[in-house]
């Protein structure tokens, strides 16, 4: 497959041109690999192929190519701040339990994101179906499979590809339920594994069994505790560095823990912290629990869009030019200068 910079597809209003691509149908492989699915129509039928995955209606003129389009639209254009520094992926959790997943190729690449797949309830399945959203892709052929199961609606990962790639898979530690996913955008599978050793050394045993008592608790916390702010702090005080339920330190009964001090609430403190630094690495450890902890954010317009960037992400964020004089109920933070 390649990719014609001279061909443009239609355009949507402001919208960006579509991407076209010419796929060789000779080239595409033993069709039988997806059953009836998108390579096998791209290879015998290209009309119904335009009908089915939206292939254009210009490319079908040679039975032998078709052009494919990859829309290129606005809202799928990542945006970046103005220091460019935002994430280059979004991290998310996808349940696949008893969800077919789709993995191609042989040998140990694809044995191992088959093993992946099934580690997280998914069932692997080697055809195409329609019902399925996710692929892995670990064959010869890659860029041609790649790009008729794109066209087919899925997202792709393609095995030491990530520039073919719709997602990556992250170096994972294992506490389950808790999880833990460290990603390099594809940068290198080495580094993830050498923060993994590191972080899988601090986290004790018991993490996940701290994680399932939490979850058994939440409603008996969410009756006692109606305001959405007094839980966070009844949280945060059980689990902050030192706590009765640091989740770094091994936690014997935490079921008890929890009903313990719900039975002897701390009454809240309204506080402020004022940060003035600009840069991340001149915060303190108390400084990054406060960023972390906040009900309310106020910040300068001169503010470090680094230091913002640690902050709660659902705190209310307030612009103004000096430290408030009135508190707001809860923990506030200041972010100079």
């Amino acid at each position: 497959m390649r990719e014609q910079r001279g061909l443009a597809g239609p355009t949507f209003g402001k919208h960006q041109p579509e991407r076209v691509f010419a796929v060789n149908l000779d080239a595409v492989g033993d069709a039988t690999r997806f059953g009836a699915g998108a390579v096998n129509v791209l290879k015998t039928d290209p009309q119904q192929f335009v009908q089915r995955f939206g292939a254009g209606d210009d490319g079908t003129g040679d039975e032998n190519q078709i052009l494919v389009h990859q829309p290129s639209i606005a809202w799928r254009t990542p945006r970046r701040c103005a220091k460019d520094a935002g994430m280059e992926q979004l991290p998310i959790f996808v349940n696949l339990r008893g969800r077919r997943v789709l993995v191609t190729g042989t040998g140990e690449p694809a044995a191992a994101k088959a093993r992946l797949v099934e580690a997280a309830g998914g069932v692997v399945v080697t055809e195409f179906c329609p019902s399925i959203r996710l692929a892995f892709v670990a064959s010869d052929d890659a860029e041609i499979e790649a790009a008729a199961l794109k066209a087919a609606g899925l997202l792709v990962n393609v095995v030491d590809r990530p520039e073919l790639c719709d997602f990556t898979t992250p170096s994972i530690i294992d506490r389950a339920p808790v999880t833990l996913a460290i990603g390099t955008a594809g940068a290198s599978a080495t580094l993830a594994k050498a923060l993994r050793e590191r972080l899988e050394a601090l986290l004790p045993a018991s993490l996940g069994a701290l994680a399932t008592a939490i979850r058994g608790e939440r409603a008996l916390v969410n009756a006692a505790l109606p305001d959405p702010s007094a839980r966070r702090r009844f949280w945060d005080a059980l689990l902050a560095p030192g706590g009765t339920l640091d989740p770094l330190r091994e936690a014997m009964t935490p079921a008890a823990v929890i009903a313990a001090t719900l039975a002897a609430p701390v009454p809240p403190q309204d506080s402020l912290t004022i940060i003035t630094v600009t840069d991340p690495d001149d915060l303190t450890l108390r400084q990054l629990r406060a960023l972390s902890q906040a009900d309310t954010i106020f910040h300068t317009a001169a503010s470090s869009p680094s230091i913002l960037d640690r902050a709660r992400r659902d705190a209310p964020r307030t612009l103004c030019t000096k430290p408030p004089l009135d508190l707001p109920a809860g923990r506030s933070v200041f972010v100079g200068p």
